[in-house]
């Protein structure tokens, strides 16, 4: 959040949800690899995100795929990379190895932006 490409970004306009600020995108849930940025420049009632009404965030996908309890299912694909080794270390193998390799490391965001913007079009129109 403090890198020197994220204050360039904010420098030139762009800003990042806070709804994203607040979800790291590592498996780990402690680094922001990943950020959405935006540099709006519509008409102040054609917003695409609203600050105050922010949808925004990851998708944490180890709830429902390659979770801890798929452990057992999964473990017939890895098993030259566990010989030998004890329950903890195959846990270990598994969660911090194996299945960033099989779906990613990285926590898709995701951030729900409005694109009907037809009625405003109209009456600008209008007003013209």
């Amino acid at each position: 959040m403090n890198d020197d490409t994220m204050k360039a970004l904010e420098k030139h306009g762009f800003t990042v949800p806070a709804a994203i600020k607040e979800h790291p995108s590592d498996l780990g849930g402690t680094k922001h690899y990943d950020q959405i940025a935006f540099n709006l420049k519509l008409d102040k009632n054609m917003t695409v995100f609203s600050d105050k009404e922010q949808k925004a965030g990851t998708f944490n996908f180890t709830k429902t795929v390659y979770s801890e309890k798929d452990l057992e299912t999964y473990k017939e694909y890895f098993l030259t990379k566990i010989e030998g080794k004890t329950d903890a270390q195959i846990r270990t193998y598994y969660m911090n190895t194996w299945r960033t390799f099989q779906m990613s490391d990285h926590l898709p965001l995701w951030v729900e932006l409005k694109i009907d913007f037809s009625n405003q079009y109209l009456e600008k129109l209008i007003k013209e």
